[in-house]
């Protein structure tokens, strides 16, 4: 599977294509959530706990990135925007007629990440190796290089491609990313310094709880340190409001 803060790279594309139709916020949030009950599930597994029949999709997947998109629009975007959160009574009308929208974003992005999921990695890579190894002639022990190529392979050029179309888009919505990140500029410092405590929190606490799976090191790092990443996305801004509040009040 691509890395889960690559794989914006495959649906922001669409929001070019279809603006009328699609939201950018909901489309990137979309792409993340399928990887959510990996990445904040503090356990010693980490497989998914997460479904994804149709039902499960629309009654689990669905309403976490919904939720997760409001939480953007009503906190995040207007915070690194401007300062301030959005949740006057007023606007909530102006918020609601974006759910349409909203919806068909979320779900296109879930495809998406599901359809990259399924194609980038693939079950009895084990078997596969030791295939490989017998009609080659390699002994067991000799096939772990083997088995890592055929496990990470895939996934790298899948996080790669992502890589470089996120890297288009981010380089089309330039002027965007410019305009409603003005106060996040001004802030930059503590911006930076907040996210790097939360980083480190996070990504210490997923380590540590959920422990290095046995063969799956190099993995169990990248998730944790993915944690601490998501955890900055999501509270760095609403910790930055609230301190600079703290110290008007003060």
């Amino acid at each position: 599977m691509p890395y889960t803060f690559f794989h914006p790279g495959f649906v922001l594309p669409f929001a070019r294509w279809f603006p009328r139709f699609l939201i950018v916020p909901a489309l990137i949030i979309g792409s993340f959530v399928p990887d959510l009950d990996i990445i904040y599930r503090f356990s010693e597994t980490r497989h998914h706990i997460f479904s994804y029949s149709s039902i499960n999709i629309l009654f689990e997947l669905l309403p976490i990135g919904i939720i997760m998109t409001y939480y953007f629009y009503m906190i995040i975007f207007p915070i690194i925007s401007y300062g301030e959160i959005d949740i006057h009574p007023k606007n909530y009308r102006n918020h609601l007629k974006k759910l349409p929208k909203i919806i068909v974003s979320i779900l296109i992005a879930i495809g998406v990440h599901l359809f990259l999921d399924q194609y980038s990695h693939f079950n009895g890579v084990r078997t596969l190796t030791n295939d490989i190894g017998q009609n080659l002639g390699y002994e067991p022990s000799e096939l772990e290089n083997i088995y890592l190529l055929l496990l990470y392979l895939p996934q790298v050029i899948a996080s790669s491609i992502g890589f470089i179309l996120l890297g288009i888009s981010t380089y089309l919505y330039r002027d965007e990313i410019r305009i409603n990140t003005n106060y996040l500029r001004k802030n930059c410092l503590s911006f930076f310094t907040l996210s790097i405590i939360v980083i480190s929190c996070f990504t210490t606490i997923k380590i540590l709880m959920a422990g290095i799976e046995y063969g799956m090191k190099t993995d169990s790092i990248i998730i944790g340190v993915t944690c601490g990443l998501m955890s900055a996305f999501l509270l760095t801004p609403f910790l930055l409001w609230l301190i600079q509040k703290t110290k008007t009040k003060l």
